[in-house]
């Protein structure tokens, strides 16, 4: 996740981000959403999503404390 200058770690990112991994999700697997055999609507998916989002933040908040470092340079080694 990249946090834009100017702006700080915390849960409110899930105000953006949430919207952004909804986004990725259809454009990365629109495809075998439509093959599956189970329908949904779009807009149920939303709220999930954040909750999802919401627990992912928690996580690199706690790792972050854990480790004694910023929540946005945590995994840094990994890209």
């Amino acid at each position: 996740m990249v946090v834009e200058e100017g702006r700080e770690f915390g849960l409110h990112l899930n105000d953006d981000l949430y919207l952004r991994v909804v986004e990725d999700i259809w454009a990365e697997d629109w495809p075998e959403l439509m093959e599956l055999d189970v329908s949904f609507t779009p807009a149920d998916i939303y709220p999930l999503v954040a909750k999802r989002c919401i627990t992912e933040l928690r996580k690199m908040q706690t790792n972050a404390d854990l480790n004694d470092t910023d929540p946005t340079t945590i995994w840094q080694h990994l890209s």
